[in-house]
């Protein structure tokens, strides 16, 4: 697959329009390598971005994949413009075959329209584009749950590049097993990775979403690419595993139903017999005990040595129950001074802004926080881009922010953890109450048993 061009188109509030046009054809030839340069803020990584996210690969960025392009935040600050409409347009060609995808860039869950046989222009819009196209599709970007035949973008793609992507197996209703309409287990961002380096590092795909049920994502993603023999083996593999895993659950179903047959019923008279023969051992040895009951013989010893078992089983139990509070009281303490940690940055962060009422007190000439000369601006920080102390304009908005919402996330995260433990204490704080009362108890029978 070629990308041949590439559009963004954004429309302010204000209704001026923004955006960028590269056609990466040479004479209506498709040119294999290209290479995109330019001084820095001049947009090369918001380009790449908008491809990776025409092409559903947001997730290769990780928790920021929701918002790997911000145009409202671009255009709040370079134009001083409010965001109305954003749109990410994508010219593609597969095996002699062209189309033109547009992909909502501001309501990331739209679905993608997919125009056929077509070519993108520079003043192309959806409705131009649907105007020339002979044909256009609407795709999903996630699966409706129970709807078979709901094909989504990432089909569409696997479709487009001649690749039949794996799908998790189960059972119908038959016992047939099938994987037709299955939901998907490798996707189009597993490919991605492959092309596509974040500028802020390498990011493994599979250590970024562990959840995937494929081993070795990379080396599958390349064996797809390269059309190897071996690309069937991870959804053989998944195959197996579900077969191993459905095998050994009717092999405890069978082993759980011979149980019960034997309990119910005994298929041989020689089980019969056998069973027979237990039970009178067990009338002799019932038998045996009832008569040194009635002799008086060893009564005293029994109960004595019952409860010295009793005894040392109470005492290996509360043991255990000491080794695992200390456990959870070392891990809440820990959890403890994470916490009064965040809550002292936190603190510090607030400090900071509330220094800007001190400053027609003190004799401050400069800003503490960016070290720029200060004047007094009513602004909101987030919204104008500006020290909210001294008002000068920040070097990094987003990094004040996301600091903040970082502490906060983690603060309660922390307090979350805690609260778990100290519950969990509190119920083995519990059981070892019971533990030891229950010993005490043994232990004055103990005695009342040894002074009779």
């Amino acid at each position: 697959m070629f990308i041949e061009a590439v559009k963004i188109r954004i429309l302010a509030k204000s209704g001026n329009k923004y955006g960028r046009y590269l056609n990466f054809l040479v004479d209506n030839e498709i040119s294999e390598v290209n290479m995109i340069f330019g001084r820095n803020t001049l947009g090369k990584s918001t380009l790449i971005e908008s491809i990776v996210y025409g092409l559903n690969g947001e997730a290769i960025y990780g928790k920021k994949q929701r918002e790997i392009i911000n145009f409202k935040l671009l255009l709040r600050k370079f134009m001083d413009e409010k965001l109305e409409h954003a749109e990410i347009y994508l010219q593609l060609q597969s095996n002699g075959k062209r189309v033109v995808v547009l992909r909502d860039a501001v309501d990331n869950n739209e679905p993608v329209i997919v125009f056929k046989n077509v070519s993108l222009e520079k003043h192309d819009t959806g409705m131009t584009l649907d105007e020339r196209a002979i044909e256009k599709d609407f795709y999903k970007i996630n699966k409706d749950k129970n709807i078979v035949g709901n094909a989504t973008y990432q089909e569409f793609l696997f479709s487009f590049l001649g690749m039949e992507p794996i799908r998790k197996v189960s059972e119908d209703l038959e016992g047939n097993t099938e994987s037709k309409d299955e939901r998907l287990i490798f996707y189009i961002q597993n490919l991605l990775p492959l092309f596509v380096v974040p500028q802020e590092a390498w990011t493994d795909i599979q250590a970024t979403n562990p959840k995937y049920e494929i081993a070795d994502i990379k080396k599958t993603a390349f064996e797809f690419l390269l059309d190897l023999s071996n690309a069937d083996v991870a959804k053989y593999r998944h195959s197996l595993e579900y077969y191993n895993s459905q095998l050994r659950q009717k092999v405890n179903s069978l082993k759980d139903l011979q149980e019960v047959m034997q309990l119910l019923s005994h298929v041989e008279s020689k089980q019969i017999d056998e069973e027979i023969r237990d039970k009178k051992f067990k009338v002799i040895d019932f038998q045996d005990k009832i008569s040194e009951l009635e002799k008086g013989n060893r009564v005293v010893d029994n109960v004595l040595k019952e409860i010295r078992s009793k005894y040392r089983h109470m005492t290996m139990v509360a043991k255990r129950h000491e080794e695992s509070i200390e456990v959870l009281e070392a891990e809440i303490s820990q959890y403890q001074y994470y916490i009064t940690k965040i809550e002292s940055d936190v603190e510090k962060n607030d400090k900071l802004k509330t220094a800007k009422k001190l400053i027609g007190i003190l004799p401050i000439n400069t800003c503490p926080r960016c070290l720029n000369h200060i004047t007094i601006q009513e602004k909101e920080e987030l919204s104008s881009g500006c020290c909210d102390l001294c008002g000068s304009e920040l070097q990094n908005v987003n990094n004040t922010v996301q600091t903040l919402q970082y502490l906060l996330d983690e603060l309660k995260d922390f307090k979350r953890l805690k609260e778990k433990k100290e519950e969990a204490k509190k119920e083995i704080v519990n059981k070892l109450f019971l533990a030891r009362l229950e010993l005490k108890e043994l232990k004055k029978q103990w005695i009342v048993m040894k002074t009779n």
